[in-house]
């Protein structure tokens, strides 16, 4: 191998390392450990800041809890704070409604930290990105793709 294609390889290595640690990830509940439901969850709001989410602008399509009196914060700019009861069981029974497939799933920094939960459907792809180790931010959930 020549010195320009080792020089490559290394390139694309560190480039590998770099991204390593810089995300978090959603991670589904186990099926055979007591799962988190929505309903614990809904019971214990006020121990969250519940955020909410849409694929649409219009609908809500996912919920964001994020524990309070812990040093781990989520964030994210399309994530909308709701700020009482009545909006949020409105957010939650529209959520049920647009989203029939939704889960409770962890919200897991890189260290497999958890910094709290998600409630979305389970096949929509919503990266989370480090940004100090103790803020994840929790991008936007993905667009509806139209048909023609």
């Amino acid at each position: 191998m020549t010195i320009k294609k080792w020089f490559g390889v290394l390139i694309i290595i560190g480039a590998f390392a770099g991204c390593v640690g810089t995300y978090g990830k959603i991670l589904l509940q186990n099926p055979q450990e007591k799962k988190i439901t929505i309903q614990d969850l809904a019971n214990n709001r006020n121990n969250y800041l519940v955020y909410h989410g849409s694929r649409d602008g219009v609908r809500p399509s996912g919920l964001i809890f994020d524990p309070r009196g812990n040093d781990t914060r989520l964030t994210g700019e399309t994530w909308t704070l709701i700020e009482d009861e009545n909006t949020f069981d409105s957010m939650l029974r529209k959520v049920m409604l647009f989203a029939p497939n939704a889960v409770v799933a962890q919200i897991l920094g890189p260290d497999n930290q958890r910094f709290g939960f998600i409630y979305y459907d389970f096949r929509l792809h919503v990266p989370i990105r480090v940004e100090d180790e103790n803020t994840l931010y929790v991008m936007a959930l993905p667009k509806p793709i139209s048909t023609p």
